[in-house]
């Protein structure tokens, strides 16, 4: 029986946590030592988790446990919605032109937005309710991410195509166990 799709699962407005995780592509490596090149990729370990912490801190997604490794990753996310719907327009506006700016910077900083591209971007109120509800979607997060890291891995070996998987994996942990056990998993 196929399960629910990303639309319907993501979609609600409720709190809810999420076990997601993504692959490499064309044995490219995300982070550890290439044993057949010997090139040395444990540096973007550092940039997974600061590129995931600086996204936790914009989008109302609370990020539970993760794991990097050589050509994979896992996280378990809880989304926030609640959170979100406090945000005021001009709060949504420049939480969502700083992710999105996110992924296509090539270091650890934190773009901000001017002012006034705030001011104009909260002006649309039904484009401010959209993207409320984007900065609680586990799939806007996660592109984001992903687009980053893939970005910064294709420049660093001067290459360009796909890095990651197209589509990230996805589990909702229904309960208080099946947390516990995505934690465990994520810790061994």
């Amino acid at each position: 029986m196929p399960g629910l799709s990303r639309k319907k699962l993501f979609g609600a407005e409720r709190m809810a946590t999420f076990h997601v995780w993504n692959r490499c592509v064309r044995r490219a490596f995300l982070t550890g030592k290439d044993p057949l090149t010997g090139r040395d990729y444990s540096h973007r370990r550092g940039w997974f988790l600061t590129r995931e912490e600086q996204l936790a801190g914009i989008f109302a997604i609370d990020v539970g446990f993760q794991t990097v490794m050589s050509n994979h990753w896992h996280m378990v996310l809880r989304t926030m919605p609640r959170v979100a719907k406090r945000w005021g327009r001009e709060e949504v506006a420049r939480r969502w032109l700083t992710a999105t700016r996110l992924a296509k910077c090539m270091d650890d900083s934190l773009p901000r937005p001017s002012e006034d591209e705030v001011r104009e971007l909260a002006k649309d109120a039904k484009l401010i309710k959209k993207l409320q509800k984007r900065l609680c979607n586990i799939s806007w997060f996660v592109g984001l991410l992903c687009e980053n890291i893939a970005r910064r891995s294709n420049f660093e070996e001067e290459i360009s195509g796909k890095f990651f998987e197209s589509r990230f994996k996805c589990r909702e942990c229904l309960d208080q166990n099946a947390i516990l056990i995505c934690a465990l998993y994520n810790d061994l």
